[in-house]
C-alpha cells in the first residue's frame, strides 16, 4: 500500500509500504533431504513466478509459504544521495526469516548493498523484498537462529515462521 498521491502530509523520502506474502515457495534442499551424492549448498537458486517457485529439486516444490496471509510493513527511507545510494530499508513487522536481522528488521540482500546501482528503482526494491519473503534461504543469513533452524529441520523452521507470522503479521 503506497501513500496517496495527493496527500500533502506524506514525506516521500521516508514512508511505509505493506508487502503481502505469496502463498507457495520452493526451498533449496535441506541437509537432511540431500543424498550423499547430491551437491552442496551451491544448488541452483529458485526462480520466482507469480504464484510458485521452481528448482531442479521437485521434492520441496510447491510448499506452502509459512508467511502466507501475512502483511509485512516495511519502512523505506531515501537520503539526498538517492539514487546513487540505496534507500534504507527495514521491516517494521517482526518476521522470522534467515535474511532479516531480528532486532532491527534490516534485510540482508545484495541489491540494497553491494549490488545497488543508480538505475535501480523503487519497483526493484519492492520486488526484491517480496522475493526475499518468498525465498527464505539458509545462506547469507543475518538471523543465525532462523538459518540454523531451517538447516536442522525445515518443518520446525516453517512452524516457527508460521507462528511468528500469525502473531505479528495477521489481523487475527
Amino acid at each position: 500500500m503506497l501513500p496517496d498521491e495527493g496527500d500533502d502530509g506524506v514525506n516521500y523520502m521516508d514512508f511505509r509500504v505493506e508487502i503481502e506474502a505469496p502463498d507457495y515457495y520452493t526451498v533449496d534442499p535441506s541437509p537432511s533431504s540431500l543424498s550423499s551424492s547430491s551437491s552442496s549448498s551451491s544448488s541452483p537458486s529458485p526462480t520466482t513466478t507469480s504464484t510458485t517457485t521452481t528448482t531442479s529439486n521437485s521434492t520441496t516444490a510447491g510448499r506452502e509459504l509459512p508467511y502466507k496471509g501475512g502483511m509485512f510493513s516495511v519502512q523505506l527511507s531515501f537520503s539526498d544521495a538517492y539514487p546513487v545510494e540505496p534507500p534504507l530499508v527495514r521491516f517494521l513487522t517482526r518476521i522470522w526469516h534467515p535474511q532479516v536481522h531480528l532486532p532491527d528488521g534490516k534485510p540482508c540482500v545484495d541489491v540494497l548493498n553491494k549490488a545497488w546501482t543508480p538505475t535501480k528503482t523503487l519497483k526493484d526494491v519492492l520486488e526484491t523484498l517480496r522475493a526475499l519473503i518468498a525465498e527464505p534461504s539458509r545462506t547469507d543469513s543475518v538471523n543465525a537462529d532462523a538459518a540454523s533452524e531451517m538447516m536442522e529441520s525445515l518443518d520446525k523452521f516453517e512452524a516457527h515462521a508460521r507462528e511468528e507470522t500469525r502473531k505479528w503479521a495477521m489481523n487475527t
